[in-house]
């Protein structure tokens, strides 16, 4: 019987074709330890697929688009890793990130999931911005990272690939909520900080993307996800948890 993988790597695609290739990659040539990579392609139009199928990756195709809450959930149940790590169809992965997240979970059994920090931001054909995250994005919070640090700094948990998850902690805490569709990250993340210790990390995992057209949602529906929608869905849950949004 093969052996299960330690980490599960699950990327939601809906018209990726632009980026999917170079972050499957960025995967493929950054993780040392047992893994997989689970992608779902949530009824693409372009050949988003087809540029990985030479890839050693899990396809998984929905027969009818869902948004990214049901396509991130149907990863995870097709998932089989200690760990759970969910990223975006357009970020880098940084070499060796995922491989140092894991031995501090592995070395901190009572911490349910870690969280670092991004790395560089790049455009649209991979070269590096001349701007620092923190001038877009957040500050690192504090190493314990829990609710009511958000509700002092009034801010959300950041980007749900800033995180390595434990799968028993998902399991307990519930998947993505579809009906929070355009912030279904935020409140995933939420309800994890409200029941779970989380940790965070002076350490870059990711490089993100900026191309205009972010907001973790890129490739998705315009009319189902729009920024204004999304900003004022944002707020709603953030009052929902008792965080002030202003």
């Amino acid at each position: 019987m093969k052996a299960l993988p330690l980490v599960s790597i699950i990327l939601a695609v809906k018209n990726g074709n632009s980026f999917l290739r170079k972050a499957v990659l960025s995967i493929l040539e950054g993780v040392s330890c047992s893994f997989e990579v689970i992608v779902v392609d949530d009824g693409s139009k372009d050949d988003s697929i087809e540029s990985i199928q030479d890839l050693p990756v899990r396809l998984i195709y929905l027969a009818q688009s869902g948004g990214l809450a049901a396509a991130r959930n149907t990863g995870f149940l097709h998932s089989r890793g200690q760990y759970v790590i969910f990223m975006d169809q357009d970020d880098l992965l940084i070499s060796g990130s995922i491989d140092k997240r894991v031995m501090y979970l592995e070395k901190n059994p009572s911490v349910q999931a870690v969280r670092g920090k991004i790395g560089n931001l790049i455009d649209s054909r991979g070269e590096i911005l001349e701007v620092s995250p923190a001038d877009i994005l957040c500050d690192l919070p504090p190493k314990r990272l829990t609710i009511d640090t958000l509700k002092y700094t009034h801010s959300t948990p950041g980007a749900i690939w800033l995180y390595l998850f434990r799968r028993d902690a998902i399991l307990c805490n519930g998947t993505h909520d579809p009906d929070w569709e355009e912030v279904a990250d935020c409140d995933f993340l939420f309800r994890f900080l409200i029941k779970f210790n989380v940790h965070t990390l002076n350490l870059s995992v990711t490089d993100y993307r900026f191309h205009g057209n972010n907001a973790t949602l890129s490739g998705y529906d315009k009319k189902l996800i729009s920024r204004s929608n999304t900003r004022a869905k944002g707020a709603l849950l953030m009052l929902k948890y008792g965080i002030s949004p202003f």
